[in-house]
């Protein structure tokens, strides 16, 4: 995935971000795996667009078509992230070069020391993405949900 660029998401990214949440394959590596309805994921988008604590970022090919989003929040203290890659972009390097784009423009615009991702234990390929890009397990536990649950984590300093 080379020329990779990132933005930061607007609404106008909400039917494209939408359909990537939705994809079957990406229901199933989440915690809750039903699916997303247009007028819910509107308001959520739109919650964090306008939320100073959420970073929410478009990655871009190198011919600046939309390939995947990454999202930054802190609530309570901690931050997480997520990251969702258009079927037609995995397995080609492109969710490593975005966690690694994003994460020095999160850490360049925010005050925050330590990223968390949560990942399901079964999903090797969230896990596989975020170790290249860095991340290291911190701890295992077990979701809501019932799944064994990775927190893998980056600090600013790991850049």
């Amino acid at each position: 995935c080379n020329g990779l660029s990132i933005r930061k998401a607007t609404l106008n990214d909400a039917s494209i971000i939408w359909k990537w949440v939705n994809e079957p394959d990406v229901r199933a590596a989440l915690f809750s795996p039903g699916p997303i309805t247009w007028e819910a994921h509107l308001g959520w988008l739109e919650d964090r667009v306008k939320n100073p604590g959420c970073f929410v970022y478009i990655g871009l090919a190198e011919d600046s078509k939309p390939f995947g989003c990454v999202r930054y929040e802190t609530s309570a203290g901690q931050t997480s992230v997520s990251i969702v890659i258009d079927e037609k972009f995995r397995g080609k390097g492109c969710g490593v070069g975005l966690l690694t784009l994003s994460a020095e423009q999160f850490f360049a615009n925010s005050t925050e020391s330590l990223v968390h991702a949560r990942i399901k234990r079964i999903n090797h390929a969230s896990v596989r993405v975020f170790s290249k890009a860095g991340y290291k397990l911190a701890g295992i536990s077990h979701s809501e949900w019932g799944y064994e649950e990775l927190d893998l984590t980056l600090q600013r300093t790991d850049l």
